[in-house]
């Protein structure tokens, strides 16, 4: 993205962020499953928390 310009096509840039739309959507689902997965129920609301304080 650091090489689009003011005249960088729109279908273009819609592409690229569509892209990266979905590649977030892909890894950050399946990361924090793994991380909360483990805990007990009671602890997944602090987990989650801290995770989001942590990032």
């Amino acid at each position: 993205m650091t090489a689009f310009t003011p005249f960088t096509p729109v279908w273009l840039t819609t592409l690229v962020l569509c892209g990266r739309g979905l590649a977030i959507g892909f890894t950050s689902q399946p990361l924090v499953i793994s991380l909360l997965g483990g805990l007990a129920p009671e602890r997944v609301p602090d987990a989650n928390t801290l995770s989001s304080v942590a990032v």
